[in-house]
């Protein structure tokens, strides 16, 4: 059998492991994993927590802003200009 023929049958050998390697990979993530990703309500709490946290805490920035806001006027209202 010529070099090249044995390389050949080398190759095809491997090429058929590394796809039964994917397939099995393949496979155990599809176990492991749901299709379906509204099968997952969990994910959906915690998504609507999520977005509740962060309105609350956008609130609270707003505020401590408007309170700044409100510091500076008074401070730019107080200040001497009648040189």
């Amino acid at each position: 059998m010529p070099v090249s023929q044995a390389l050949a049958l080398f190759v095809k050998l491997i090429r058929r492991i590394v796809k039964y390697l994917i397939d099995l990979r393949r496979s155990i993530v599809e176990d492991t994993v749901p299709a379906n990703p509204s099968a997952i309500p969990l994910q959906d709490a915690v998504a609507s927590q999520v977005e509740n946290e962060l309105k609350e805490a956008g609130k609270e920035v707003e505020k401590e802003m408007k309170e700044r806001l409100d510091k500076s006027r008074i401070m730019i209202g107080e200040l001497d200009l009648s040189r």
